[in-house]
């Protein structure tokens, strides 16, 4: 207020000097005037209430940039209800006479800025702030927001969880942010573009183990039940890093590597296999360090958990993964290969994250080659070119797609469908869902004409071992719709797309197979153009520029430009870009033999 009490005294003293001989009364009422006009250009500086981020419109907050947030959180005896409070210190990127803070469901019971009182307006999933005093660019400030009851938002998009708050009863919580769920709990510029430090405060019964990203910096006993632990993430993270977990976790510690501790919170009922994957993310850091430039963080570690959700989260410093991941399925190399990459997500991810969700590509896709890569050396029985091989089909199609030779597609109808009959009116529908418009009409008539009355499977399977057709394209929700019509009970997937990476746009699902898959294999393209040594200093370069900041899609594309040369940086422009594939001659991928359907003869 000082400060601006000193502007106001310089236009009076102005107004002075220009009024001198009118008489008083008006040059007062003239320097009010005027000094009412000075603050109006103030007050009418409101932060934007939005950064205009494609997929999400609601996140992030403008006018400002966090610097370190301090949370306090206490929990109801179920865990699904909270009381908290947040301190946000942050700097005024412009004059500031309302601000905003993405905040969900619990109810605001105080907000102060900078010690005095604050007016606030909360309706999901904004807080709009009015300070005291307005708040001028540069300056530093401090606001507390006071709050309690259910966590929760109404936003919703696609790709994202209804909640963060994965909770049972008092005996276990969970909490998942990405790509934008910090809202649901805490208030927030909950965008990953500004990065901040964390310290979580956490108050919860005694019997349950306390976990979060960061250095566990103190624990008290309270002396009513309860216990409080408070960890710190003291390196810049985005709001979606930030995790934390209540449950019957084990706390266990293997050898550091280096001035990395490792540690792992483990719930009594992870598998063996993940105990194991778990168990070697040391010997995972010493692969990467080498290629990928020093560990980040002082802490690395996994959170295992048996909430539904079936997908792991690169929390910053403790990942956190279902406890028995793949199920009844499951090999050591799929579980290596999902802590290998959540692993690579604190390179990619955390130590350089995403501008805005069209940048998915700079996690996902280096994240999934370098979980592939690290997989296929710790194990005899997995092969990073066969899963560029998988992928491929679904790259020329934009569907999840499958591709059989003859032989094996009529192996797979004998083995799982034997017992199972077309209908007659289902024939032709059970054609076209395989073989699109590929099959010539005199085939389609002979099996028309032959499943008239209905058509046993098997009967199907010898009818198409007479084409001529060497090898089958087959979408995967077509070949669900298939088994559906013969009488088999599958369940489709509820988005097959498999875009480029480069093209998804809002509406999309951006958590889909073409930034997984597809991203990777264009990593894969663009090492087996520059080599071995031009491909790992560009990493580390990348890596290195955007150091616990943010970079995009179109920055990396850049520097390959720069450093590596235009006939790479235009390679990747296609991978990442084109809407169908480009082929990969170096395996033997070659788009036109992958397109849906068969090659008929």
């Amino acid at each position: 207020m000082r400060k601006h009490d000193g502007s106001i005294s310089a236009v009076a003293r102005a107004s002075r000097s220009v009024f001198e001989g009118v008489p008083a009364l008006i040059s007062k009422w003239f320097a009010l005037l005027l000094l009412c006009a000075s603050g109006s250009a103030l007050a009418q500086t409101p932060g934007a209430a939005s950064l205009n981020e494609p997929f999400y419109p609601w996140m992030g907050n403008g006018g400002y940039d966090v610097q370190d947030y301090d949370v306090a959180l206490s929990f109801g005896e179920n865990l699904n209800t909270l009381r908290g409070s947040v301190t946000i210190a942050a700097v005024a990127t412009q004059d500031l006479s309302v601000f905003n803070l993405d905040f969900g469901g619990p109810t605001v019971t105080g907000v102060n800025v900078g010690g005095l009182e604050a007016k606030a307006l909360h309706e999901d999933p904004e807080l709009t702030i009015t300070p005291a005093n307005p708040i001028r660019r540069g300056q530093t400030f401090r606001v507390r927001v006071e709050y309690s009851g259910r966590p929760g938002s109404r936003v919703s998009a696609p790709g994202i969880n209804a909640t963060s708050w994965n909770w049972w009863l008092g005996s276990q919580l969970v909490v998942l942010a990405e790509p934008n769920r910090l809202l649901d709990w805490m208030p927030a510029n909950d965008h990953p573009s500004d990065k901040a430090t964390f310290t979580l405060r956490l108050t919860a019964p005694k019997a349950l183990t306390a976990a979060a990203g960061g250095t566990l910096t103190a624990q008290a006993d309270n002396g009513d039940g309860t216990r409080t632990s408070i960890f710190r993430l003291n390196t810049l993270t985005t709001t979606y890093g930030v995790f934390f977990a209540l449950s019957d976790h084990v706390l266990e510690t293997n050898e550091p590597v280096g001035k990395v501790q490792i540690r792992h919170y483990l719930s009594p009922k992870t598998s063996g296999l993940m105990r194991q994957a778990a168990g070697q993310s040391g010997d995972m850091i010493r692969f990467f360090e080498p290629r990928l430039g020093a560990y980040p963080f002082t802490e690395f570690g996994v959170l295992t958990h048996t909430i539904e959700a079936a997908y792991g989260l690169e929390t910053q410093t403790l990942v956190a993964i279902p406890a028995n991941w793949s199920g009844a399925n499951a090999t050591l190399e799929d579980t290596l290969e999902v802590v290998a990459h959540e692993l690579v997500h604190q390179w990619f991810g955390m130590q350089v994250t995403l501008r805005d969700y069209r940048d998915i590509w700079i996690h996902e896709g280096f994240a999934t080659y370098l979980g592939w890569l690290y997989t296929a050396q710790a194990s005899n029985s997995f092969s990073l070119e066969e899963q560029i091989r998988i992928s491929y089909p679904a790259g020329v199609n934009g569907r999840w797609t499958r591709s059989y030779t003859k032989t094996e597609f009529l192996e797979y109808l004998r083995l799982y469908y034997s017992n199972y009959i077309l209908l007659g009116r289902d024939v032709q529908p059970a054609i076209t869902l395989l073989f699109g418009m590929s099959m010539p009409a005199p085939m389609r008539e002979t099996i028309l004409n032959a499943g008239k009355t209905g058509l046993p499977i098997t009967e199907f399977a010898a009818l198409l071992e007479k084409l001529q057709f060497t090898r089958l394209n087959l979408r995967y929700n077509d070949l669900v719709a298939f088994s559906v019509l013969a009488g088999a009970s599958w369940t489709p997937l509820k988005d097959d797309r498999f875009i480029a990476p480069g093209r998804v746009s809002s509406g999309d699902l951006i958590f889909n197979g073409g930034v997984y898959r597809r991203g990777a294999t264009a990593v894969y393209a663009l090492r087996e153009q520059i080599g071995e040594a031009a491909f790992w200093a560009l990493l580390r370069e990348f890596l290195a520029k955007y150091k616990f900041g943010n970079a995009s899609l179109q920055d990396f594309i850049d520097l390959t430009r720069t450093r590596v040369g235009a006939d790479a940086a235009t390679l990747l422009q296609k991978w990442l870009f084109d809407e169908r594939i480009p082929d990969l001659p170096s395996l033997g991928l070659y788009a036109k033999d992958y397109i849906w359907g068969a090659d008929f003869k």
